[in-house]
């Protein structure tokens, strides 16, 4: 008898209250859930009832599957839309420079925004005759010139063709390229200057500022300068210019040394591959490339 005194445990007023409510609502409580089974099982039939006679009005399922399969992702019109559109190739000329010599050029247009041809295989035929292969490539967004230059020719130029022998494409982000700004290119005349009483004869030149606005320094930077008689092509030239520090403005120059015509437009373009590693100079020890930092 005493054991169980012991193990007798008292109510309290709280759990009194609490079992005198649940008798009082019990039966209520049953009654709601009933009620919401019930509703919850005519919702369920409803839905398949309504189901049901769709199907039988919409037709057999075989409309269904054409439906489903209609209502697909295109795949293949998504990657059409994303693959790389085909370079844009010129006719190719030969620009007479002095003598037998001659200046071969094509105009190449990548209109990508997203794609990066990192080698372009190209060569010039002449009457017939293939030349040595050459390798440039092309930025996404940019034309540029495929060249010859100084080519020698031992007949005169019947015809001159450009053929594309290989395209290597590379799919980047669409990023800014031209990492350089320069100020508008000038055309300078062949003039005579008198220094020291002495006359000097200077030849025809194209003179610009040009700024590289990227982080790193690099070995060589490229670039094509082009001239123009209205809107015809009449001479090209290129430029190498090294050691181009980070920030750095440079006042550069290139130099005809054969008779042009009339000039009316100057371009020039630096043609510098930032996705080129070993273009950088200045490697951190990080080893972080141009993909890697902020332009300024």
């Amino acid at each position: 008898m005493a054991k169980s005194e012991e193990n007798f445990t008292d109510l309290s007023n709280q759990d009194l209250e609490r079992g005198y409510w649940w008798l009082q609502h019990k039966e209520l409580i049953n009654k709601i859930f009933l009620v919401f089974l019930i509703l919850s099982l005519l919702s369920l039939y409803t839905w398949l009832t309504f189901a049901y006679v769709r199907y039988f009005q919409g037709g057999p399922w075989e409309t269904y599957a054409q439906q489903l399969n209609s209502q697909q992702f295109n795949w293949a019109q998504y990657h059409q839309t994303r693959v790389a559109k085909a370079l844009k190739i010129s006719s190719a000329q030969a620009l007479a420079t002095n003598g037998s010599l001659y200046n071969l050029v094509a105009a190449v247009e990548n209109s990508n925004t997203d794609w990066l041809v990192t080698k372009l295989t190209y060569r010039f035929v002449v009457n017939g005759q293939a030349q040595a292969n050459k390798e440039t490539f092309v930025l996404p967004a940019n034309q540029k010139f495929l060249l010859q230059l100084a080519y020698q020719a031992k007949t005169s130029i019947q015809s001159v063709q450009i053929e594309i022998l290989d395209t290597t494409w590379q799919r980047v982000a669409e990023t800014d390229f031209n990492v350089f700004s320069s100020t508008d290119a000038q055309y300078l005349g062949p003039n005579t200057q008198v220094v020291d009483d002495k006359k000097i004869d200077l030849p025809a030149r194209v003179v610009w500022q040009a700024t590289n606005n990227s982080l790193f320094d690099f070995w060589e930077v490229p670039w094509q300068i082009a001239v123009y008689n209205q809107d015809r092509l009449v001479g090209v030239s290129e430029l190498l210019v090294e050691d181009f520090k980070s920030l750095e403005t440079k006042d550069l120059e290139v130099v005809w040394l054969y008779d042009l015509p009339r000039i009316t437009k100057v371009v020039v373009t630096p043609q510098l591959n930032i996705k080129d590693k070993n273009n950088i100079k200045n490697k951190n020890q990080d080893n972080k490339t141009i993909e890697d930092r902020v332009n300024l």
